[in-house]
Parts: C-alpha cells; structure tokens; sequence
C-alpha cells in the first residue's frame, strides 16, 4: 500500500486515503449534507477493518467533502422504511460508532458544517473533536419521535455532563462553535479543521502506541456501559407510532402530529430488545 493512497468506493459516497501515517474518511454526499445511509456506514466500515492491520496508517481523521455539512445525521427516509427490530439489530451505525470509540488507533472528527444526529454521534465518537467557525451541532431526533440512538445519550453526557446532555436532547437546542467549545463538545476551533487535524495526528504519531492506545482504553473505561439501555430505548421508540409519524412529518415538511400516550406493550418492549 502506497503512502500516498487515495481511493474512492465504487458508488463514491465515501472517499479514503493516507499520508504520512495519517487517514483521512471523507463523506462524499455534499449533495444530501453528508447524510448517513447504510451503504456510506458500510463503506466506513470497510475502511476502518483495512486500515486496523495497516502500519502506514497510525491516526484517522473523519470530514464531510463540501462546505455545509459534516454530516447532517442518518438518511431519514431509510430510516422509515425500517423495522423497529430492523433499527436496532441490523443498522450499522451504532456498531460503527462503537468501533469507533475503541478502534485501536487514535481518531480525530474535523467538523466542518453541519453535525446533526448521527453526523453529530459520529463527531463525538472520535477522540479529539475540531470544528470551523460555521459549524453547528443538534440532535433534532425527539422532534421525530425518536432519540440519539447511536451513542449520543451516551457520549455527550460523557463529554458535556448529564446537565447539558439533557438540556441539548429535549430541547433539540443548536450549538455553533463557540458554544460546543464552551460546553465541551468540541476542543478546538479552525478555519481549516482538516488542517489541524493533520497536525494533531502527526503529535499522536510521536507517542508510544502501546502507552497512547492504553491510555485511551483508561479514559474511555466504562463509556459503552450504557449503550445496551440506550438501545432498548431505540427500539421502544420506533416500536410507538410516534416515530412513524415524526419521520413521515419530516419527510413530508410539515408538523408532526404526536399521540400524547407513551405507553408501549410489554410484547413490543420485548420482541424489539437488541440481541445479546
């Protein structure tokens, strides 16, 4: 594999490649803001597992090609075609984000736009998070009746506390960039977040592995403990026709028109409940 290595998937929604010991993951659907489907969660994957056993690659950076978005959360209108038990057993993005979090070499999100949902969910799965003066970031999820079922329960209350987490995900409140730094969720502002980036994985790259992975793992200790409840909720949520509706709502641009009963069966709670 050469140092200098560019590739694209075959249906170019997510580009790859590396220099200098460091990778760079692309979104490449400028077009949809970035928006995470199945096939561009799949594409990441793929470069994640080539690049785990790779010695040319030592950090990983996450970007969104273009201007507005990082990544504007999860393909809404395949989401809507899913199952509840499709949502929590089959769709990739939670798993991913899990790979994420202890992919044995370090991560960096260059946020350069919009971070919404899971766009957002896969920022704060990363390491270190850097971000453009136009940067934003929401979880607008409860809006459709559904939650930040990828890890944003998690991380961002691990990162911000319980006080912001919960003040950011029911009101749906959006941060620009000096607010996430001041709460934060991010650490660093750049005009070229790429950039900066790039020169905080070549600082990473002095490090001893042994000792900066390990580090990590004691940081992190105790981060994916609550990710079984997180989808469990998840599953509840799209088992209530409350996400069915929210997600047509958005989809058709216009107000949802919630059921005020948040009840769900006992036999819903338990055909959806993710697999062990």
């Amino acid at each position: 594999m050469s140092d200098n290595e560019n590739t694209t998937n075959p249906a170019n929604v997510v580009e790859h490649s590396h220099e200098s010991g460091v990778g760079i993951i692309t979104i490449n659907r400028p077009r949809q803001f970035n928006a995470l489907n199945t096939e561009v969660l799949n594409a990441i994957n793929s470069v994640l597992e080539k690049w785990e056993s790779c010695d040319a690659v030592q950090a990983v950076i996450f970007t969104g090609a273009g201007k507005k978005a990082f990544a504007a959360g999860a393909d809404v209108k395949e989401l809507s075609q899913m199952t509840p038990w499709e949502v929590v057993n089959e769709y990739p993005m939670a798993k991913l984000y899990n790979r994420i979090e202890s992919y044995p070499k370090p991560t960096v999100a260059a946020v350069n736009g919009l971070a919404l949902g899971g766009g957002f969910e896969l920022a704060l799965s990363c390491d270190i998070r850097i971000a453009n003066p136009e940067s934003r970031f929401a979880f607008p999820e409860l809006g459709l009746g559904i939650i930040p079922g990828a890890g944003g329960t998690q991380r961002l209350r691990e990162v911000a506390g319980k006080a912001i987490a919960l003040d950011l995900i029911l009101t749906r409140k959006e941060l620009d960039a000096e607010a996430a730094l001041q709460w934060g969720v991010i650490t660093r502002i750049s005009d070229d977040p790429v950039a900066a980036a790039m020169e905080i994985c070549h600082v990473l790259n002095e490090n001893g592995p042994l000792a900066q992975r390990v580090a990590r793992e004691s940081i992190k200790a105790g981060v994916l403990g609550g990710h079984q409840q997180e989808q469990l909720s998840q599953g509840l949520a799209f088992s209530h026709p409350d996400s069915s509706e929210g997600l047509s709502a958005f989809l058709d641009k216009r107000t949802p028109n919630f059921n005020s009963s948040v009840s769900v069966s006992t036999e819903k709670e338990e055909s959806h409940a993710p697999t062990k």
